[in-house]
């Protein structure tokens, strides 16, 4: 089947069985990352050296792969960056578990004093009716367990964030001068003859990589753990379905 573009991205999907390709390359976009990304965001991504397409680009204006690939691998940082951008990162990530971990115990503890009041109130209400020797309604003081759920899950999650946002910002905010201090100081020493071997001149890219370090350690850990739940579910409906298609033995 024949497809013709007349504008947009270079993602395409079909409408009829739902397959992502690339236009430039004719690629399947099946291939996640190596911490869990997407297909189509790895396949564009900047971090991607084997890959030569950009998702946005003017019809014929799209440059060469190989020259993408090469711009590509000189805007990668090297070792070192790497490694001065790891403990903010591991940083950023503990923030977002530790939130995750109060958010979950703060929504168990709601939930069950919500459920702990909402008993006490009915029984108070009862006491109170049959007080007056009158028999009380049989839906009174009923609580929709779903609804105590979902208010308190909503509240606890609502807290979560906010306790994640509030010193991840802060975090990020101080990351950023110091990260402007290290690229200042790596390059002056890359400028250097004695250490350009060990200390290669940083880039403004370089500076980006190292900026953007917090954020991109949780979108890391995000993608990755997403990834292995979509994998564990998929395996858990193959299952399933495996053990619907087995024909039962006759007795």
């Amino acid at each position: 089947r024949q497809t013709m573009k007349s504008g947009g991205c270079n993602h395409m999907t079909c409408q009829v069985c739902r397959c992502e390709w690339c236009w430039i390359c004719n690629e399947q976009l099946t291939i996640r990352g190596p911490h869990g990304e997407g297909p189509v965001y790895w396949h564009y991504s900047e971090e991607n050296v084997d890959s030569g397409c950009q998702q946005f680009a003017d019809a014929g204006a799209h440059p060469d792969a190989e020259e993408v690939r090469l711009r590509r691998r000189d805007r990668t940082p090297g070792p070192l960056i790497k490694r001065l951008s790891l403990p903010v990162g591991a940083i950023s990530v503990a923030l977002l578990a530790l939130s995750a971990i109060l958010a979950l115990a703060l929504w168990l503890i709601l939930y069950f004093v919500s459920c702990t009041l909402a008993g006490v109130l009915r029984l108070a209400a009862r006491g109170a009716y049959r007080a007056r020797r009158a028999e009380p309604p049989e839906t009174l003081g009923e609580v929709s367990t779903q609804r105590l759920v979902k208010s308190t899950l909503y509240f606890a999650v609502t807290l979560g964030m906010v306790a994640f946002l509030v010193p991840f910002a802060v975090l990020t905010l101080a990351w950023d001068v110091v990260a402007v201090i290290l690229w200042l100081i790596l390059g002056i020493f890359g400028r250097l003859p004695l250490f350009r071997r060990c200390v290669p001149a940083p880039s403004r890219h370089h500076l980006r990589f190292l900026i953007s370090a917090p954020l991109r350690a949780v979108h890391r850990f995000g993608s990755t753990l997403l990834a292995h739940l979509a994998d564990g579910r998929a395996a858990n409906a193959g299952r399933v379905g495996a053990q619907d298609e087995t024909p039962w033995a006759g007795a």
